[in-house]
C-alpha cells in the first residue's frame, strides 16, 4: 500500500461468506472454510476509483491454511451457483500453509496460539 498526498494503490480483503471444504489438506478436518476476495485498489482522497486484479481464496477456518482459487471458481462460488470446494481444487502448489489468522487474515507465526493483531485464539 503507498500513498502519495491524494492518490493511493492497495490491496482490499473482503470476506465473502462461508463455504463447505473437502478435507483440509493440512488439518484433515472437513471444516467450513471462509471465502475471501481481494483486489487491487486506486483510490482518490481514500474513495476507491478504480479495481482491479480481483483475486479469490478459501481459508480454512480451524488451522488457517489460505487455498487460492481460480478466478472463475471463485467468481462461482461468490455469486451462489457452487457451495463447496473439493479435495481436487486445494493444490499444494496453491496454498499457504497455517500462519494467517482466520478473524482477521494477518500473517502471525505458526507456534502463536493467539493472534497479536485481534487477540483471537488460532
Amino acid at each position: 500500500m503507498f500513498f502519495i498526498g491524494i492518490v493511493g494503490v492497495m490491496d482490499q480483503k473482503s470476506k465473502i461468506r462461508d463455504i463447505k471444504l473437502a478435507p483440509c489438506r493440512v488439518c484433515e478436518a472437513p471444516e467450513t472454510g471462509t471465502l475471501i476476495r481481494i483486489e487491487r485498489v486506486f483510490s482518490l482522497f481514500f474513495v476507491p476509483v478504480y479495481r482491479w486484479n480481483k483475486r479469490y481464496a478459501v481459508q480454512c477456518k480451524r488451522c488457517g491454511t489460505l487455498y487460492w482459487l481460480t478466478r472463475e471458481k471463485g467468481e462461482s462460488l461468490e455469486s451462489g451457483q457452487e457451495e463447496s470446494i473439493g479435495y481436487w481444487e486445494m493444490l499444494e502448489n496453491k496454498m499457504i500453509r497455517g500462519g494467517i489468522c482466520p478473524d482477521c487474515q494477518q500473517r502471525v507465526l505458526p507456534s502463536f496460539r493467539y493472534c497479536p493483531y485481534c487477540g483471537k485464539k488460532l
